[in-house]
């Protein structure tokens, strides 16, 4: 076959379904027919060239439907006298063979079923718009919708449309908008999708890499019914928009199931990610997700409060792990859902970082500050002795444990106003029986 069929699938090579149907399939052949010079070609070669193309079973069915026609015209024209049917049978020019390969291939359907088929197709998953609108194209042809055909393709479109955006865009025009019109403005919408979502890649990838430098690790465990992402901190330090990669740790109560949680800025709400691998803790800043030899390690260059060493937090220092005593757990009466992870020692050293507060608008302290910690500390001696005539102690769930693991009593705790260089702020206290009062990092991130 000349060059210019190279490319022409054949129609039926083999026995089965067609792959393009036949409707399409010799529209197909007229455009290289011409695309060879066939349009100055003599009838029976053009009729040559289209049954070649047909295929091995196409041909195979075109000579026996021929041979079937020239013997039933032979035995009326013998029976009856009257005009063979060989001639339309056998005509060699163009036209006439295509009118017969029409009715020998031309599928039969049902308008009924095919326009139910029509009303019923909608945008596929992974379907491009345009891909879904020629698809509409193509089975409205035999709908034999007529005159109507643009408007019902453009009906179809916005009924079968995935996006509601694009589909609200579309109803906006209203009588208006044509099936040319919805084509563009459905590609347009289509790819300016596509361009948002790249950049929306690129902020989540900016946020996965902002990480909350401080040291708070909290494990929240949903029981009682409670809501596990609510006990999550909210960090916004960011601002601007993007989400904060510092979020809390959540467990959502089943063994071993943890996920990760950030608040956004945005949408007010705490997301909930995909499940990473735990990895630490690491013994320079103690908390979860790095090891000590992660570059942006938050206490890589800090000085340890305790030991005065470079290189590690005080909340994880071995010399001042060294000094915590064994304590006895204690059972507390549960009313919260929330374990937070804090350090418990007895600090000596001179060194220590104090700041002079004054805690209940009346008691100046010197209260050791304790960036390792994640909540603020106030021993039952101090309490006694200064907050106890107007605080009384309330119960909850809070358990405090050094990185250890080892688990400190708890006696209550108390929340009082605490101003330090004219800035007052609120701060909860948790009273212990021994160690010292600090203030945790939740009372220094308000000052």
């Amino acid at each position: 076959m000349a060059a210019p069929f190279a490319n022409l699938p054949p129609f039926l090579n083999a026995p089965g379904k067609p792959p393009i149907p036949w409707h399409i399939w010799h529209k197909i052949f007229q455009v290289h027919l011409k695309a060879a010079g066939g349009s100055g070609w003599e009838d029976e070669r053009r009729a040559s060239a289209l049954l070649c193309a047909l295929g091995i079973e196409g041909q195979r069915k075109y000579f026996a439907a021929q041979e079937q026609l020239e013997a039933e015209g032979a035995v009326t024209a013998y029976g009856s006298g009257t005009v063979p049917k060989t001639e339309a049978a056998t005509a060699t020019t163009y036209d006439t063979v295509l009118q017969f390969l029409d009715g020998l291939f031309a599928e039969t359907t049902n308008v009924l079923a095919e326009r139910h088929l029509f009303t019923s197709r909608k945008q596929l998953p992974g379907e491009t718009f345009l891909d879904f609108v020629t698809a509409l194209k193509e089975k409205a042809l035999s709908c034999k919708f007529g005159a109507t055909y643009d408007d019902r393709v453009r009906d179809q479109v916005i009924h079968g449309v995935a996006n509601a955006h694009v589909r609200a865009k579309l109803l906006s025009y209203g009588e208006a908008l044509t099936l040319q019109k919805a084509e563009e403005v459905g590609r347009d919408l289509e790819a300016l999708n596509k361009s948002n979502a790249a950049f929306g890649e690129n902020e989540r990838l900016l946020g996965s890499h902002s990480g909350y430098s401080g040291s708070i690790q909290c494990v929240a465990t949903a029981q009682n019914g409670g809501s596990a992402a609510s006990l999550v901190p909210h960090v916004t330090q960011h601002g601007g928009g993007f989400p904060p990669g510092a979020g809390g740790r959540v467990q959502d109560g089943s063994a071993g199931s943890t996920a990760l949680a950030q608040y956004c800025v945005r949408c007010q709400q705490v997301q909930q990610l995909a499940p990473k691998p735990q990895v630490g803790p690491c013994f320079r800043c103690g908390k979860l997700g790095h090891l000590a030899t992660y570059k942006n390690c938050p206490a890589k260059k800090k000085i340890c409060q305790f030991c005065r060493i470079k290189g590690h937090f005080a909340a994880v220092c071995r010399k001042r792990r060294a000094s915590v005593q064994e304590v006895t757990p204690v059972q507390d009466r549960a009313s919260g859902t929330a374990t937070v992870l804090s350090v418990q020692a007895a600090p000596t050293s001179p060194r220590d970082l104090r700041i002079p507060v004054v805690v209940g608008g009346h008691s100046h302290m010197s209260l050791l500050v304790d960036t390792g910690a994640t909540a603020s500390l106030m021993t039952k001696k101090d309490f006694d002795m200064l907050f106890a005539s107007k605080h009384r102690l309330l119960q909850m769930s809070i358990q405090l444990q050094d990185f250890s693991k080892h688990r400190i009593p708890v006696l209550g705790y108390f929340r009082t106003d605490l101003e330090h260089q004219g800035k007052r702020v609120s701060v909860t206290f948790y009273v212990t029986a021994h160690g010292t009062s600090l203030l945790g990092l939740d009372a220094i991130q308000q000052l």
